[in-house]
């Protein structure tokens, strides 16, 4: 079994090995997650040398040699070369974690199927055994949890933010952080009624009955 964890990547050293389009979606993510990212590989995508062109990522053209990981934090071995790949294995140190194409078990972890909803992410994982199914349940989850969950969690932040800064009474606020998950607030978001939602939370906010 795997340990479920959400890493902090920002400004960490990541090295991708490998310049496909599995490498290109791993660096997609990894630059969402504000990554210092390193690619070496002796050729990359249009949209990878892009990237190295204005700036996004470093990328070093040439093969894999051990040196390229030193400082890197993670490691991505995502060649469509078995055995370049098993050379970063062979290189990656005991404190280096190692995500593996094509032999998962190899590596310290996998990256599981992920929906965005800005602030909100589902993520699923089969633990390798079926990566297409993993996709099928997300595809199923983004028509459940649509594009306005990103503007309703963003709102939720903020309000309970407000809650614990003005709210004192410990039994106060758990009350008021559970009526604030009200079906209405996110009704209003995904509305756009922004105002209203706000004027309703307001009355949360004061202690005041929402019904009124």
């Amino acid at each position: 079994m795997y340990y479920p964890v959400m890493l902090n990547l920002q400004e960490r050293n990541v090295a991708v090995v490998g310049g496909g389009q599995v490498a290109e979606r791993k660096i997609s993510w990894l630059l969402e997650a504000g990554a210092k990212i390193l690619v070496i590989s002796p050729e990359a995508t249009t949209v990878i040398k892009e990237w190295s062109k204005a700036g996004k990522i470093c990328w070093h053209q040439k093969t894999f040699s051990g040196e390229d990981i030193v400082h890197a934090f993670l490691v991505f071995a995502c060649t469509d070369s078995m055995e370049v790949n098993r050379k970063v294995l062979s290189a990656c140190r005991k404190d280096q974690l190692l995500c593996m194409s094509g032999e998962a078990k190899a590596g310290d972890f996998i990256v599981p199927s992920v929906l965005n909803r800005g602030r909100l992410q589902l993520a699923v994982s089969t633990s390798g055994a079926s990566p297409s199914l993993s996709k099928k349940i997300i595809r199923e989850l983004g028509t459940m949890y649509e594009e306005a969950y990103g503007a309703y969690v963003e709102f939720l932040y903020e309000a309970r933010r407000k809650i614990l800064e003005i709210e004192r009474d410990s039994d106060s606020r758990k009350t008021k952080l559970s009526i604030l998950l009200d079906e209405r607030f996110y009704s209003l978001t995904k509305d756009g009624m922004m105002r209203e939602r706000d004027l309703l939370f307001e009355r949360l906010l004061n202690g005041r009955s929402m019904n009124d």
